[in-house]
């Protein structure tokens, strides 16, 4: 798994994170509208922007993103 993270204009003022998967997949672990927790398969080629969503952290596995969930609770 191999990723970039990249910053956005989200709006005029405000700059956020996107991540895009440039090699194998990985799990995106991020917070939405803070009022919960979840995680999103991305793959080759694929990508997540934060927006009302904040970014946590990219895993390899299901169970890695599963773990950082827990942690976060």
């Amino acid at each position: 798994m191999k990723y970039d993270v990249r910053r956005y204009n989200y709006t005029e003022n405000e700059m956020r994170d996107e991540v895009v998967m440039t090699k194998g997949s990985g799990y995106v672990v991020y917070i939405y509208s803070g009022m919960g927790i979840d995680y999103i398969l991305l793959r080759e080629g694929e990508s997540w922007r934060e927006g009302s969503c904040e970014l946590v952290g990219v895993y390899e596995t299901r169970e890695e993103a599963e773990d950082a969930i827990k942690k976060q609770l």
